[in-house]
């Protein structure tokens, strides 16, 4: 796979988690449980494309 395919999905993931972080700012009812749906969009990069990438995919966010 090339690294444009891999940013382009890297930026795709950080933009879900921004609207889930979003979604969970000010939507309080459902914030205890999107604590657990957070950290999904980075598992799933991760799990496509290795632990390292999804490392940094997740530590510059």
């Amino acid at each position: 796979m090339n690294k444009s395919r891999r940013l382009t999905e890297g930026a795709l993931m950080a933009g879900i988690y921004l609207i889930l972080l979003l979604l969970s700012l000010y939507m309080p009812i459902i914030g205890p449980f999107m604590i657990f749906v957070l950290p999904v969009p980075f598992a799933y990069y991760a799990h496509r494309h290795g632990w390292k990438p999804g490392a940094w995919c997740s530590w510059w966010l």
